[in-house]
């Protein structure tokens, strides 16, 4: 028999399956099912009732025809709605294995994974190479169910799964799902070889011969079924050999990192880009579960019945859906519903997040506003300037500068240089190893070209330099934006189309597509006779989001409409060569002549009494020219070795060195710190300084911002202008590593291997985000933003800027250093304990002591948290700041003091006129029940001697602070609350549980004595479904407090619930022989509940026979044979 009906309240786990395959699994794995509720108005879903485990269980699946992350989570959301206590969610299917160690019937269990959070989203649009866009930032499955997790991984490594036995249960209760749920010898696990693609037919084609026997459309039509069922199916037609060749094994649980989208994987190749772009983590690959992880807690479980290529079949499906329902159930076994019922229920979080949607559109809004305008400019320059800012001008001038003079000319005259400047729609690629020089040889094209053609009105050039330090700049938009500015610059007026561009946007504030960029760019080099384009270090344009593949993709279709010519550099990257398949090709090295060329020119720097001896300056540079092997940036690295070198001893000793050293990079960067680190400690610690604010700066510094940054001094409120170094002795301690670009003012690394190797190796002494994190917790920086911030006229900012130019990067970029989002300086200062910088601003015109971040965070908020007394003092003091501003949760200065258990900051803050005590957070909990919670005794006697604090708010699920001490057995709390006056403590719950019945439940005695010993307790109130203290008590076994509750004057013995069950009723169905005899002692009465079934009746049906004994004993008599049980109930009496 089935039991009692239930209500939807009653229901507490969610499972959502895509397929109806996954649903016969879920529904088969389920111990008992229930009768159907009926539906809601609006309610598309249809749903399966049963419980495993004491748990009660919904069971969905997605409308046919709809899979997808969208239609999962339009479900999951008419679910929660339908079934308001579900606490959270179980994904469980099938998908596709992406990594080799995954086979078909194994299980994958999405869990956190470094940055990921089990399951992460990708959207596409099409499977294509370079076009991996990761999209949404999902939620990590709820800790109860990752504990649980882990407890099952624990029993598995000790050999005891139960998933066999579900298996082979289901199989008994429902013979008809044997045949496909079961592992069978017809299951074979085959993976083929990611190049090798399906074959759906043989290779035989019809012949001339063969055209009388050629099927009719009909017959196609069943062929094709017919393929569809056979060839696909079972790859008959596929070539065995391609086959991984790997052991059999048993089935393995994999943990780890699931992939999420909307489009049905079918590529070997898609599927390792997907796992390539994901750092190798990828497990599994599905299209629900993202619809879900972002809006409702839930953990995903899916069993593996294909591999996610055009191999992909259906004959796994029931297996590898059986498999992942019994992992299900199996979890749900070590998830206690006592832990479910202090959960969140997931409609709650659905709530949650809709309401920081509204906050994120108001955030969006807000940032149109301000850049408003910036955007409403006439004039051409302006026009040139809205559609991109950038101008390369600068670096050609600057790369050109530190060419030494006749050095690159091999390549103008090489025979394929002068082709490709010869022919129209020509493409010469120039790859290179890194620090072969390639950029330097760029400008010198740009050079030549811009020579050659300058009375040329009708050809034009134009060029880019990739630059790994603006990569998230250089986006496909932008690099096509910048060679349309060029070459708009060369006409005589602004084309109109770009004008048109321009207002039509200017008009919505929104910036043009990449197709409009590109339609203008083509209409305007269609103007020119003939077009150069130039793209430097095509390798340090970012590949992510396919915006490499974007940008060359355009230029391509560029040189076909117009014959542009294209020259591009690059370090050796197949992906980028292969793009340059079948063009003209020159590789870039340091060739002899130039470097000797180049340390001709510099050995003028090297000490004195090299100037007089030609033996030592042609022992340098053949030394030199030997030990770089193609390297121009060795060059550059080992002559700056040998400028502090004071003896021709020590100089050939240096030679000496450095032609035994290997020829790459990181030996010649372990070398230039070497001797950083040998000079005096004053200079080794300014040059560590100077390389971690180049190598970790949000964008390029400027010499004066870089002055500046290294002018701050700890605790100092000011910047003394006395203490800014020279920018010439801050490049000479750095060892060569640093240079800079006098054209546009830039401070930089020599080169980007130099940042590369920087961030690759970090060591003692040298962890720079730590650094800068420390030098933007200095009190300088919070009050140079706060001057920023509070000038309202342009030129009161610009002169501001001109005494302190680094007051920019600080204002824009801190946050970003600090690791803290959109706080204010004040509030930095305020974390941070700069008590005399909180003092300074608070003193400044303009400053706003109320304002918040991001998270709702004010300064008061954050001094309070992190313990700074004095600062809250100093706040609290000052007129106008508002002690009660919550942050985006709610929760209020003094919430954040309980919580952190700051007991003289709650004493400050009581002690403080307009604070206000009783503010609730979003949850609705009030400080007193946050110091209930977390057992802080001393602060729960602080609020209640407070004047004012209500003790009896209830939170949003009706909780009191008396509620939550008795349902966690804090006795001395409970002991305090009970001796408040004014406490109520016969307040229920949403549920309509009282702090009586909860610590019943849960088998506190000690405080089910307190609250039964306190004037005015009703122990016979029932909660929403008629449950009293004693029927909950009875239910969950705890003899003592049942004994307690029928020694309690007033307690009714035969209460019953919404469905007629009393105490008897239920100790009975659970077989709690000791408290149906104390009940029976204290009065109850064998009542039916209203199905008719007797106490009697449950202990037969259950098998209960102690149970049968003793209700037999106190004279109770089996009713007429309603369920059929009296045949049942005579076989076990003889």
């Amino acid at each position: 028999m089935t039991s009692h009906p239930r209500t939807r309240i009653d229901y507490t786990v969610g499972w959502i399956c895509a397929l109806p395959k996954e649903q016969i699994a879920a529904i088969a794995m389920l111990d008992h099912r229930h009768p159907d509720l009926p539906r809601l108005p609006n309610d598309h879903n249809i749903y399966a009732l049963g419980s495993i485990n004491n748990h009660n269980i919904v069971v969905t699946c997605l409308p046919a025809g709809k899979i997808g992350t969208v239609s999962a989570a339009i479900v999951a959301t008419q679910m929660v709605n339908a079934f308001p206590s579900i606490k959270f969610g179980l994904m469980v299917g099938i998908g596709g294995g992406v990594r080799l160690q995954v086979r078909l019937g194994d299980i994958v269990v999405g869990t956190p994974v470094g940055p990921y959070p089990g399951v992460v989203q990708w959207d596409f649009g099409k499977e294509g190479e370079n076009n991996f866009t990761r999209t949404g930032s999902l939620n990590n499955p709820p800790s109860l169910l990752l504990g649980a997790v882990s407890r099952l991984m624990t029993e598995h490594g000790l050999g005891g799964s139960k998933m066999s036995a579900y298996m082979s249960e289901i199989a008994s209760k429902y013979p008809i799902l044997a045949s496909k749920c079961l592992r069978s010898e017809a299951l074979e696990d085959v993976r083929f070889k990611a190049k090798y693609e399906h074959r759906t037919n043989s290779t035989k084609h019809p012949t001339r011969s063969d055209a009388d026997t050629l099927p009719s459309e009909e017959e196609e039509e069943e062929e094709e079924e017919e393929e569809e069922r056979e060839g696909r199916e079972s790859c008959q037609y596929c070539d065995r050999t391609q086959v991984v060749k790997r052991k059999s094994r048993e089935m393995i649980v994999h943990y780890g990192l699931i992939a999420s989208g909307n489009r049905v994987i079918k590529s070997a190749s898609f599927r390792d880009q997907l796992q390539k772009d994901l750092g190798g983590e990828v497990l599994c690959v599905e299209m629900e579960a993202a619809g879900l992880m972002d809006n409702f807690p839930c953990l995903v479980i899916r069993g593996i019945c294909d591999y996610a290529d055009s191999h992909k079949n259906k004959a796994w499906q029931e297996h590898a859906a059986a498999l992942a329902a019994a992992y299900a159930k199996e979890l749900l076994g070590y998830i206690q519903p006592s832990d479910i019922e202090r959960e969140r229920t997931a409609k709650e979080t659905l709530e949650e997040k809709i309401d920081g949607i509204s906050n994120a559109v108001s955030i969006v809004k807000e940032s149109v506003i301000y850049t408003k305008h910036y955007l409403n400019r006439k004039e051409d320059i302006d026009i040139l300037n809205w559609v991109i800012p950038t101008d390369y001008g600068p670096q050609q001038t600057d790369y050109l500068r530190r060419r030494q003079s006749g050095t690159g000319q091999w390549l103008l005259d090489s025979e394929h240089f002068q082709n490709w400047i010869n022919e129209p729609q020509k493409t010469l690629f120039c790859p290179g190893i890194p620090g072969a020089g390639k950029t330097i040889l760029t400008s010198v094209v740009v050079e030549y070209l811009e020579k050659r053609f300058h009375n040329e009105t009708t050809t034009a050039v134009a060029y880019v330099y990739c630059d790994y330090k603006f990569q998230s700049d250089q986006t496909p938009e932008n690099l096509l934006s910048s060679l349309l500015k060029q070459l708009a610059q060369t006409q005589p007026f602004l084309p109109h189309s770009l004008k048109e561009l321009y207002d039509r946007h200017q008009r919505k504030r929104t910036r043009p597509s990449l197709p409009e960029i590109y339609e203008i760019l083509e209409a305007v080099a269609l103007q020119k006779s003939r077009l150069f384009i130039i793209v430097d270090a095509l390798d340090e344009c970012q590949a992510v989001g396919g915006c490499r593949t974007k940008f060359l993709s355009a230029i391509s279709d560029l040189q076909k409409s117009t014959s542009a010519n294209v020259f591009a550099t690059s370090r050796f990257i197949q992906e980028i060569t292969d793009q340059f398949q079948g063009s003209m090709s020159i590789e870039i090295r340091a060739i002899e002549d130039d470097i000797r060329q180049y340390l001709r020119g510099r050995i003028s720097e090297l000490p004195s009494f090299i100037a007089n001896r030609s033996d030592l300056q042609d022992e340098v540079i053949d030394n030199l020219t030997k030990s770089i092997d193609g390297m121009f940036l060795l060059v550059q690295l080992h002559f700056a070795s040998l400028i502090g070198k004071d003896t021709p001893k020590a100089l050939r000793k240096a030679l000496q060195t450095l032609a035994a050293q290997s020829n790459n990079y990181d030996a010649a960067y372990e070398q230039a710190m070497e001797r950083i680190d040998g000079q005096l400690q004053q200079q080794a610690k300014r040059a560590k300084q100077v390389l971690m604010w180049i190598t970790c700066a949000k964008r390029p510094l400027k010499k004066l911002e870089l002055q500046h940054a290294l002018a701050v001094e700890p605790d100092e409120l000011e910047l003394d202008k006395d203490n800014l170094p020279e920018i010439k002795d801050v490049v000479s301690v750095c060892a060569g590593l640093v240079t800079v670009d006098e054209e546009s003012s830039i401070v930089r690394l020599v080169h980007y291997t130099t940042q590369d190797y920087f961030m690759r190796t970090q060591k003692d002494g040298f962890q720079m985000h730590i650094f800068l994190s420390r030098q933007f917790a200095q009190p300088t920086f919070p009050i140079a933003i706060s001057l920023v911030e509070c000038c309202e006229i342009e030129e009161e900012l610009e002169e501001r800027l001109t005494l302190h130019p680094f007051y920019d990067y600080a204002a824009k970029n801190w946050g970003h250093h600090s690791h803290d989002r959109r706080r204010t300086p004040l509030a930095y200062a305020a974390a941070n304990g700069h008590e005399a910088v909180v003092k300074l601003l608070l003193n400044t015109e303009g400053v706003n002591p109320n304002l918040q971040d991001s998270y709702g965070r004010g300064p008061l908020w954050v001094a309070v948290r992190n313990e700074h007394k004095a600062i809250v003092k100093l706040l609290l003091d000052t007129e106008g700041v508002n002690p009660n501003l919550q942050d985006s949760y709610g929760r209020g200065p003094l919430w954040v003091a309980v919580r952190n258990e700051h007991k003289a900051i709650v004493k400050l803050l009581l002690d403080t006129e307009g604070v206000n005590p009783n503010l609730q957070d979003s949850y609705g909990r009030v400080s007193l029940c946050i110091a209930v919670e977390n057992r802080y005794e001393a602060i729960v006697k602080l609020l209640l001697d407070t004047e004012g604090v209500n003790p009896n708010l209830q939170n949003s699920d009706g909780r009191t602070p008396l509620w939550v001490a008795a349902s966690n057995g804090y006795k001395a709390i409970v002991k305090l609350l009970l001796d408040t006056e004014g406490v109520n403590p016969n307040l229920q719950n949403s549920d309509g549980r009282t702090p009586l019945w909860i610590a019943a439940c849960y088998g506190h005695k000690a405080i089910v004595k307190l609250l039964l010993d306190t004037e005015g307790v009703n122990p016979n109130l029932q909660d929403s479904d008629g449950r009293t203290p004693l029927w909950i008590a009875a239910c969950y076994g705890h003899k003592a407090i049942v004994k307690l509750l029928l020694d309690t004057e007033g307690v009714n013995p035969n209460l019953h619930d919404s469905d007629g069950r009393t105490p008897l009723w239920v100790a009975a169905w659970y077989g709690h022989g000791g408290i149906v005899n104390v009940l029976l002692q204290g009065g109850a009465l064998d009542l039916a509940d209203i199905t008719g079934l007797t106490a009697l009746e449950c202990a037969v049906l259950n098998h209960h026979q102690d149970v049968e004994q003793l209700l037999l004993r106190h004279g109770i008599v089996m009713p007429p044979d309603i369920y059929g049980l009296e045949r049942l109930f005579l076989e076990e009496m003889e």
